[in-house]
């Protein structure tokens, strides 16, 4: 692996909105993204839906969130309930991404502020960072799998319309709208 293939394979953009958004994204979890997916217009972009809840950080806040989406979508008590395990299940996992992710981070400080830079040693760091956002992501993504089967079809298709205006919140706020 060079250098830029970790550039390549989490371009900054990405990376920010997926460091954001890694706490908050069993918000995402809530089947609407697997919606959203299949109804995404051409050239959209998926990974500004995290940027979108950057500002749920609390857990009460985001609680309500949820809760306020899948009333929306006429989920039961059955699916709330299963909803809510999965995203405890997530949470902790993610929580668990953001200490390894912080570690690396305090790791890369520490190899930068060295006398001499190892290069070879903040590149396994890169690789290091670089496997917790791609076993975030196959988490999230196994997650929001699991939520959209709690799902019904209706119930993910009456999330993609939040899933929609989310998207273009998101968009606007980073192209300076």
């Amino acid at each position: 692996m060079t250098p830029n293939d970790s550039a390549t394979r989490f371009p900054s953009t990405a990376r920010r909105l997926l460091i954001g958004g890694i706490a908050l994204a069993a918000a995402l979890s809530l089947g609407g993204v697997a919606a959203y997916a299949a109804t995404a217009p051409a050239g959209s972009e998926p990974m500004a839906v995290l940027s979108s809840f950057h500002h749920l950080h609390d857990h009460a806040r985001l609680h309500e969130h949820v809760e306020g989406v899948l009333t929306k979508a006429g989920a039961s008590a059955a699916q709330r309930q299963a909803i809510d395990g999965i995203m405890v299940e997530s949470m902790r996992a993610q929580h668990a991404d953001f200490a390894r992710y912080h570690a690396g981070l305090g790791a890369l400080k520490t190899l930068l502020a060295a006398p001499r830079i190892d290069v070879a040693a903040v590149e396994r760091v890169r690789s290091q960072q670089d496997q917790v956002l791609l076993d975030t992501d196959r988490r999230l993504t196994e997650t929001v799998l699991r939520i959209a089967r709690v799902l019904t079809p209706e119930q993910r298709r009456a999330l993609s319309t939040d899933i929609d205006a989310m998207m273009a919140n998101a968009i606007g706020h980073h192209s300076g709208h």
